[in-house]
């Protein structure tokens, strides 16, 4: 026989339900940073693809699918679409087993300078009320409720 059913939780603002109010602003921030990264003929995907490829020079897709979470499939198209504009190159093939190396041309450096200076002008137009401290707090918080959100329930709710 089922136990008594919990309350529901009392009433409050939706606004002030932060899970519904972080869907909103990341909602509106990824729009706004794709229509940047637009400006460059890139994703966002691709931004963060090029980020990581500058970073690691010779990084093989299946390093950078796990660091943005996505298929190692889906990341072998993103890396054949930049390759295709000549944003980046491959190694060549070192056979079976053995991690084909990602790296930026130099017209990807170019592209991904410019795209870096929007990312830059669009994190001081949204961000740059907070103080540095602010910012490094909230991009704490923020991965600490990442973390949580990944982690199974575990009957707080």
């Amino acid at each position: 026989m089922p136990g008594p059913a919990e309350p529901d939780p009392p009433t409050f603002a939706l606004d002030e339900v932060l899970g519904y109010l972080l869907g909103r602003v990341a909602h509106v921030l990824e729009h706004g940073f794709t229509d940047l990264m637009a400006a460059e003929g890139l994703t966002v995907r691709q931004f963060g693809i090029l980020n990581h490829v500058a970073r690691d020079p010779g990084i093989g897709s299946a390093e950078i699918a796990r660091r943005l979470e996505i298929t190692p499939q889906s990341m072998g198209d993103q890396v054949e679409t930049l390759r295709r504009r000549g944003l980046v190159v491959r190694d060549p093939d070192p056979g079976p087993g053995r991690k084909i190396g990602v790296h930026l041309t130099e017209e990807g450096a170019a592209v991904l300078s410019r795209a870096r200076r929007l990312a830059a002008a669009y994190e001081r137009h949204t961000t740059g009320h907070l103080s540095a401290a602010e910012r490094t707090r909230l991009a704490g918080d923020l991965h600490e409720i990442l973390r949580r959100a990944r982690a199974p329930l575990d009957g707080d709710a």
